[in-house]
C-alpha cells in the first residue's frame, strides 16, 4: 500500500488551531505539531504541549508502539519505543506507549516530543495518578451534536510519509486531511428508531454534494466494533479523510457514508455481546429509510454497500446473510459470525455481492474462535463463492481498519 493519494508539501502540519509550536514571541503554544526534522529517523517529529496549571505529573499515551512483519500472525507483538523506530517498522494500537511529559520551566506547560512515521495517530494524557483519559483540549475528538449521542475517546493527528527516510514504511497519506477545499462534510443527524426513541447517526456528505442531482448518491454503511459509537469510523478510522482523497483522485465515485450506534442493542442480559438481529431491523427499516428519505441517494441494491470492523464486521455478516439482495458490496473487517446455518444457505444469492474481507497480520480476528477470518474464509471458498482477502501490517486496530477500508473503498466499490 505504498499508492499516495495526495502531496502533502507542508513543512508543518497541525490539527485544531495550532499552526506552530512556538508562537512569535517564542512561547509554548498549546497543541500538536508535526515539524520537518532532518535530525529525526523518519524525518519528522511530533512535538506536544499541554497546559494544566495544578498538575504534578502529565503522561503521553498513543498509538505510538512500533512493530515489524516478523512475528508470528494473529498474536500481537511486543511493541517497540518510536525512538527506536528503523525503516520497516510500523505503528500499530491504540495506546501502544505512553511516556512521562516534561514541565516547561516557569509555566503550566508540558512538553513532549516523538521521531514517528506516516500514519493517522490517536493520543491523549494522564493526570497526576488519575486512569481517566483526557484529550487534547486543542483538539477535540469527532462527536455527535445530537442529544444523547457518542464520541470518539482520543485527539487525532496526521504525520506525513518521506519517501527516502520511509522507504519501506506503509505510506498514510490516503487517511491525512486534505490542504485544498475538496473535503467533505460530516454532521450528526437525529432519526427515530423502531423503538421510537431519538437516536444519533453520522452522516457524510462527499465534497460538492448536490442534493438536486439527477443521478442519486451511492451510500456505504459503516459499522464500528464493540465499545463503539457512531463517532468512531470518523475519529479514529479516518473515514472522511479516506474518502475525501479517494474522491478527488477519482478512484472512487462520490460516496455518502453512514454511521450507527450499534452498542444500544445490547442483547439481554449481555454486556457486550449485541442483538444483532435488533440492529439489523434498525438498519433495514428506520436508519437506511431515513437516508433515502432525506437524502439524494440511489435505492437500488447495486448503489448499496455495507462494511464494518470487528463487532461490526460479524453484524456486517449477518447483514450479508440476511440480505444478500439488497446490497451490492460488503466489507468485513477484522471478523466474522462463524455461526451462520450455510446448510440451508442459498449459495447462489450469497456470490452475487462483491466481498472483501481483511485483517492484520497480528489480529487476533485471523483466528479466534467464533470470529475468525480464517474460519470464514474456508467456508466460502468451500461454498465456492467468490470474495478477496487481505491482510495488512496491523493488529486489532485502526491503524488496520483504515488500511482495509481503503482498499474497500478504492478496489471494490462501484466497480
Amino acid at each position: 500500500m505504498k499508492k499516495r493519494l495526495c502531496v502533502l508539501g507542508m513543512i508543518v502540519m497541525a490539527l485544531g488551531a495550532v499552526v506552530n509550536v512556538y508562537a512569535d514571541d517564542n512561547e509554548y503554544v498549546p497543541g500538536v505539531t508535526v515539524e520537518e526534522d532532518a535530525d529525526s529517523p523518519t524525518g519528522y517529529t511530533a512535538v506536544f504541549i499541554y497546559e494544566d496549571e495544578k498538575a504534578e505529573t502529565v503522561k503521553l499515551s498513543g498509538s505510538f508502539g512500533m512493530a515489524t512483519d516478523e512475528h508470528e500472525q494473529g498474536v500481537e507483538p511486543e511493541y517497540t519505543s518510536p525512538h527506536e523506530w528503523q525503516d520497516g517498522m510500523f505503528p500499530i494500537g491504540q495506546e501502544t506507549y505512553s511516556e512521562e511529559m516534561e514541565k516547561v520551566e516557569g509555566t503550566d506547560l508540558w512538553i513532549d516530543k516523538l521521531p514517528l512515521p506516516s500514519g493517522h495517530y490517536q493520543y491523549c494524557f494522564y493526570v497526576d495518578d488519575s486512569e481517566t483519559r483526557v484529550y487534547d483540549p486543542t483538539n477535540p475528538p469527532s462527536a455527535s451534536s445530537v442529544k444523547g449521542g457518542g464520541a470518539y475517546t482520543r485527539s487525532v493527528f496526521d504525520v506525513p510519509y518521506d519517501e527516502e527516510k520511509q522507504p519501506n514504511e506503509t505510506d498514510f497519506s490516503f487517511a491525512a486531511k486534505r490542504t485544498d477545499d475538496q473535503k467533505g462534510e460530516v454532521s450528526y443527524v437525529a432519526y427515530e428508531d423502531l423503538s421510537g426513541e431519538t437516536r444519533s447517526m453520522g452522516v457524510y456528505l462527499p465534497y460538492g454534494y448536490d442534493a438536486e442531482r439527477e443521478e442519486g448518491y451511492k451510500v456505504l454503511y459503516l459499522a464500528h466494533g464493540t465499545g463503539g459509537n457512531e463517532a468512531f469510523w470518523f475519529g479514529g478510522g479516518a473515514a472522511t479523510e479516506i474518502f475525501d482523497n479517494l474522491i478527488a483522485e477519482g478512484t472512487t465515485e462520490p460516496t455518502i457514508v453512514v454511521t450507527m450506534n450499534a452498542e444500544l442493542y445490547l442483547a439481554e442480559g449481555e454486556e457486550f455481546e449485541w442483538d444483532y438481529d435488533m440492529c439489523i431491523d434498525n438498519i433495514m427499516n428506520a436508519i437506511i429509510p431515513y437516508i433515502e428519505e432525506n437524502y439524494n441517494v440511489d435505492t437500488n441494491p447495486e448503489s448499496r454497500a455495507f462494511a464494518g470492523l470487528s463487532r461490526g464486521a460479524m453484524l456486517a455478516t449477518k447483514v450479508y446473510f440476511d440480505h444478500a439482495k439488497d446490497f451490492n458490496y460488503f466489507g468485513f473487517f477484522s471478523g466474522a459470525m462463524n455461526k451462520l446455518d450455510w446448510e440451508n444457505a442459498d449459495a447462489e444469492e450469497l456470490a452475487e455481492p462483491d466481498i472483501m474481507m481483511g485483517c492484520g497480520i497480528y489480529d487476533f480476528a485471523l483466528n479466534m474462535d467464533g470470529l475468525s477470518m480464517e474460519t470464514f474464509d474456508a467456508t466460502m471458498t468451500e461454498l465456492g463463492i467468490e470474495h478477496s482477502v487481505l491482510k495488512v501490517n496491523g493488529a486489532h486496530e485502526w491503524f488496520t481498519w483504515m488500511q482495509l477500508l481503503y482498499n474497500f473503498a478504492g478496489e471494490h466499490l462501484w466497480k
